[in-house]
């Protein structure tokens, strides 16, 4: 499985994976995309579905599509990070890059003290989960990096 990006704690262990659709995911799909990420990394604690409209979350234990732990607007969340987020093209990969540096500010913080959604990803625990870890993107997953 490719998965579109993942984190992972201080120790290795994947706590979060995510789906990347660079248009609108058709909400008939979600519950689908849920059970695909559910089932190929069935240690993530956390599931998460990012399009053009928005970037939401869930926990793996209670993934019901129309309950995310969190819904935050795509378009609000990345544009300081792409300032003409809503004027131009942005295809799968670079959604995918804008995602990665966003996640990694909000635990670094190696642009803004406080990103947009930081506080969001604090409130559900995954933002403490991910602190020391690391954040990629278009990663292969098999059997000795999930763990």
């Amino acid at each position: 499985m490719i998965a579109d990006i993942i984190a992972e704690d201080a120790e290795g262990r994947v706590v979060l994976v995510g789906e990347i659709k660079s248009g609108l995911m058709e909400e008939r799909l979600v519950g689908k995309f849920l059970e695909y990420l559910s089932e190929n990394v069935p240690e993530a604690e956390f599931l998460m579905i990012v399009d053009r409209r928005s970037i939401r979350v869930w926990s793996r234990a209670d993934r019901v599509p129309e309950r995310p732990l969190i819904s935050l607007n795509t378009s609000e969340t990345l544009r300081p990070y792409e300032p003409k987020f809503d004027d131009k093209k942005i295809g799968h990969f670079y959604l995918g890059g804008l995602i990665r540096a966003w996640l990694v500010d909000a635990i670094d913080h190696w642009k803004f003290k406080n990103p947009s959604g930081a506080r969001e990803l604090s409130e559900i625990r995954l933002l403490p989960r991910l602190t020391g870890g690391v954040v990629r993107d278009e990663v292969t997953l098999d059997h000795d990096l999930v763990r």
